[in-house]
């Protein structure tokens, strides 16, 4: 997955409701769900390039990602101006062939604190109100989604890192893993919502949440409506793509028809 922001730029592309984008006004929305057989994800492909002194830019871009047979997506501040602070390349860089999944996902959670860390002391002094925008409680942060087999099992685990100033002055990363299999997803089936998701809560809260229909197709759905709710930031072409024991599939994707 490449996103090519402007020279001086942040490339904001909010995910799940573990973390939300630097501007509440620019979101996007990510429904991934984990189920014993498969990890199905699907996004919507608009995105808001921050900073640089620059107005907000939209453009369409791909969310989610895959190295080998990794799936991944990225969410809020995904890229920094200086170059220190880029998920997407950290992850290409920590998998490798025969490695344990989880494993390198505990590497990558403690090589992002850091770069973020990097990444925001510098953005403190080159953009201070951007800078307090991140930290902000409940408006700041990062989320990575990364999904694999594992001992013949799919596993999805989502990273949202969120940086938060203390009464000293210094800055410290708070860090939330939610991992299925696992405590979090005790029937072995869980839903990642990343970003915008309040058409999709008022559409659960009259209908039963397990959708009668495939994986891939529940999450294209899902985030179909927040497209049709016209959720600021949100936007079509959706991608859907599908992990299982075959491999990975791409269902629909930019510069592609959907089937």
């Amino acid at each position: 997955m490449r996103m090519r922001p402007r020279p001086g730029s942040l490339l904001v592309v909010s995910l799940v409701w573990l973390v939300l984008t630097v501007s509440p006004c620019h979101s996007t929305t990510i429904v991934a769900i984990r189920t014993p057989e498969v990890v199905a994800l699907a996004a919507d492909t608009a995105a808001t390039f921050k900073g640089g002194g620059q107005p907000d830019t939209q453009a369409t871009v791909s969310k989610i990602g895959r190295h080998g047979q990794v799936l991944y997506a990225l969410s809020g501040f995904v890229k920094d101006p200086r170059g220190l602070f880029d998920p997407a390349t950290t992850i290409a860089a920590s998998f490798h062939e025969a490695q344990p999944f989880l494993s390198v996902v505990a590497q990558i959670e403690a090589q992002l604190a850091h770069a973020l860390t990097a990444a925001l002391l510098h953005l403190r002094t080159d953009d201070p109100g951007l800078f307090r925008q991140a930290i902000t409680a409940g408006t700041g942060g990062t989320t990575v989604l990364l999904a694999s087999f594992e001992h013949g099992a799919p596993v999805a685990i989502s990273l949202t890192f969120r940086g938060a100033a203390t009464a000293t002055g210094h800055l410290r990363i708070h860090t939330q893993r939610r991992t299925c299999p696992g405590a979090d997803c005790p029937e072995g089936r869980y839903t990642f919502m990343l970003g915008r998701h309040k058409a999709i809560e008022q559409y659960c809260a009259t209908h039963s949440p397990r959708l009668a229909m495939r994986p891939e197709d529940a999450v294209r759905f899902l985030v179909q409506l927040e497209i049709d709710a016209k959720t600021p930031g949100v936007g079509p072409p959706i991608e859907v793509v599908r992990l299982s024991q075959d491999g990975i599939h791409w269902l629909a994707r930019l510069g592609t028809r959907a089937p």
